[in-house]
């Protein structure tokens, strides 16, 4: 190594008896070109970022195994023919060091895409796995308008981690801009914000790409959460797990809930979530104006949870048990709650039997 470094390979910002060691894949690799140039392994723990992420990129494309391209690249002429495969390597383990970023990119991909080494530097200090490498590369060199997009969002990020990359590839289109980037932090999150989006759109007739891009101000401002929750409390499908074949029912339904929520003076549009799991459901019984609640057990069965009056007010014994005996009457697939027993009847008044059913609610 008698050659002068480049002014990229040092790390400036790092004690010179401060050492970033290897670590994996690239560990293995650099091993094996101090193994032909001994001391090699040494420097390369003294990199500074960017070289050491150019050095990774142009491992991960095959530097080990094609080194003589690799200098046939940077001189522009062909290595002779008689020289082995250990003193071919032996050359690109000295020269190494004396190259650029660039210089090492483009001697060891045969190209340098425009942003790539900006990307490489948001990257940080950490490399990156092989394949990471090589998806980064592909997303630089991609045509296709997606990934074209995807690559703009990359380079308006300040910074990024092989998470957050996947978490980019796999999002959504509609859903990549930076700022919902700087807020996802890994793949299972976009995989998560996918699925939200899927049942957007399947239950929000007005969920076109156009208002989803417009909604993302509500994403930044407030996070996921609250986005998703706003999007479900505009669903309008009139699609229920819940089905009553009886007249004296109207089953709530996304579509219908506003409407329902406007006439009792409650927060039913509110649960329109909770409707869409197919797990909890709520029906007018008409003849006693009363909105009845049901969780659906494991065996398909809707077991009545609770009566509700305008305004969430009080229900009397007589069109409780009036719902009760209703329900009842539809048939095997719903069930009551049991009776109060008349010897306890008086805490009735106290005590609404409903009641204790909101807390399974609360773990479904």
């Amino acid at each position: 190594m008698t050659l002068p470094f480049s002014p990229d390979f040092s790390d400036d910002d790092r004690s010179a008896q401060t050492l970033r060691p290897l670590s994996g894949w690239m560990l293995e690799q650099a091993i094996a070109l101090d193994e032909v140039c001994p001391g090699f392994l040494r420097l390369s723990c003294r990199t500074s970022p960017i070289w050491r992420q150019s050095f990774g990129a142009i491992l991960a494309a095959g530097l080990l195994t094609h080194p003589a391209l690799f200098l046939q690249r940077l001189h522009g002429r062909p290595v002779a023919d008689d020289r082995t495969w250990a003193d071919v390597l032996r050359q690109v383990a000295e020269v190494l060091p004396v190259l650029s970023p660039r210089e090492l990119l483009g001697a060891g991909l045969g190209m340098v895409p425009d942003g790539y080494i900006g990307a490489l530097k948001k990257a940080g200090a950490k490399p990156l796995s092989a394949a990471a490498y090589v998806r980064l590369l592909d997303l630089f060199t991609a045509s296709a308008p997606m990934q074209r997009r995807r690559r703009r969002v990359l380079e308006q990020m300040s910074s990024f981690d092989e998470p957050q990359f996947e978490a980019l590839e796999r999002l959504d289109a509609v859903l990549v801009i930076p700022a919902v980037m700087n807020k996802v932090r890994n793949a299972a999150q976009a995989e998560s914000l996918n699925k939200a989006l899927t049942i957007i759109r399947a239950c929000a007739s007005t969920a076109s790409d156009d208002a989803i891009r417009q909604s993302l101000t509500a994403f930044i401002a407030a996070g996921s959460r609250r986005w998703i929750r706003n999007w479900l409390e505009k669903c309008d499908s009139s699609v229920s797990a819940l089905v009553i074949n009886d007249l004296e029912f109207e089953v709530v339904t996304p579509a219908n809930a506003a409407r329902v929520a406007e006439r009792f003076k409650n927060c039913l549009r509110s649960m329109t979530p909770r409707m869409l799991t197919g797990a909890w459901a709520a029906a007018v019984y008409e003849p006693a104006a009363l909105v009845l609640t049901f969780v659906r057990l494991a065996d398909d069965t809707w077991l009545l949870t609770g009566a509700w009056a305008e305004g969430n007010g009080p229900v009397s014994p007589e069109l409780r048990h009036q719902a009760r005996d209703k329900v009842l009457s539809l048939g095997g697939g719903f069930m009551v709650p049991a009776e109060v027993p008349t010897e306890l009847a008086a805490l009735e008044e106290f005590a609404d039997p409903f009641l204790f059913i909101p807390d399974l609610d609360d773990i479904q």
